[in-house]
């Protein structure tokens, strides 16, 4: 084995994967509360390990070259793999553990879910959330995730996909004093602007309901960042002109005015369908709860129940 690569530790290929998704020292060395040349540091470390330069240096910021690319879902995946292993190894040995995963924003919604079914099922077990990633839905179909919520369907004989809700309802956040709180009269407004979009899986093929929208009008979208992260989407609409399109899932209040200040929220939902987003041609989109096929089956119906119930506590 290459030498070097052997010492790359969890703290460097996570760096490596923020850098990937927000391309800014800067903004890495603030999500993992360490300095600027700590992580500059640790990129030189990953470039003498793997061997390449991993990033082109742009006027704003770094670029992910094509050897990047391919290679960051292999190491999410080993990223995944230390987060699951160490929640097990922090759990009682005669303690079952049930291993959850979803967005940051939804993960209270799903946790508070699974708990009510437990109670109600008098079932004990340990809960383990796993930071939700690209690569969620293999590491569910291999059994070591039990639950995540995704829009993404995937085939029967992966996992169990099972409808909580349609996505209906969309929001915008900015920083407060952005023009486009006062200026947007139609979804074309906002391609005025670069766009940060919260994706659910690369292995999906769909692509957002903006970007098809944009497309449809020989528009090519602005996309500044792609993240599952809405604290990092928010960070980068904070710092800059940027807006962060959010589809609401859990309820029909803007829940991103918890995240950071400066920020300011804004239901475009009826902005939304008047601009015909939703055209027959266009697909539907659903959130499913996804459910490995070994689970208990009373368990995940009882859980389907506490997720569509409007009662259930979604912070």
């Amino acid at each position: 084995m290459n030498q070097d690569l052997a010492k790359l530790d969890y703290f460097a290929l996570k760096t490596l994967v923020l850098l990937y998704q927000s391309k800014s020292c800067s903004d890495v060395a603030e999500q993992l509360k360490t300095s600027q040349p700590k992580v500059s540091r640790v990129l030189s470390q990953l470039r003498q390990a793997l061997r390449d330069e991993l990033f082109e240096r742009r006027k704003y910021g770094l670029a992910p070259n094509d050897f990047l690319k391919q290679l960051i879902p292999q190491i999410e995946s080993i990223l995944q793999g230390y987060e699951t292993l160490s929640a097990q190894l922090s759990s009682p040995v005669n303690k079952p553990a049930l291993n959850i995963s979803a967005q940051e924003q939804m993960a209270p919604w799903l946790l508070n879910s699974v708990s009510q079914a437990a109670r109600e099922l008098k079932m004990e077990f340990e809960i383990n959330t796993q930071p939700y990633s690209r690569t969620c839905q293999s590491i569910l179909s291999q059994g070591v995730l039990h639950y995540t919520l995704s829009v993404n369907r995937a085939p029967k004989e992966l996992y169990d996909n099972l409808i909580i809700r349609e996505l209906r309802r969309f929001s915008i956040a900015a920083r407060k004093d952005h023009p486009i709180f006062e200026s947007i009269r139609s979804v074309e407004d906002l391609l005025e602007y670069g766009l940060v979009l919260i994706y659910h899986s690369t292995k999906s093929k769909l692509r957002q309901h903006i970007e098809e929208y944009a497309l449809s009008r020989g528009i090519r979208p602005n996309i500044k960042l792609m993240t599952e992260s809405l604290n990092l989407a928010l960070m980068k609409a904070r710092n800059s002109d940027n807006i962060v399109l959010i589809g609401l899932s859990v309820n029909h209040d803007c829940q991103c005015q918890q995240y950071g200040e400066g920020i300011k929220c804004m239901d475009i939902s009826d902005i939304w369908h008047e601009s015909n987003i939703r055209q027959d041609r266009m697909e539907r989109r659903f959130l499913y709860l996804q459910s490995h096929a070994s689970n208990d089956q009373r368990l995940t119906q009882t859980i389907v129940r506490h997720l569509k119930d409007p009662h259930t506590p979604k912070h």
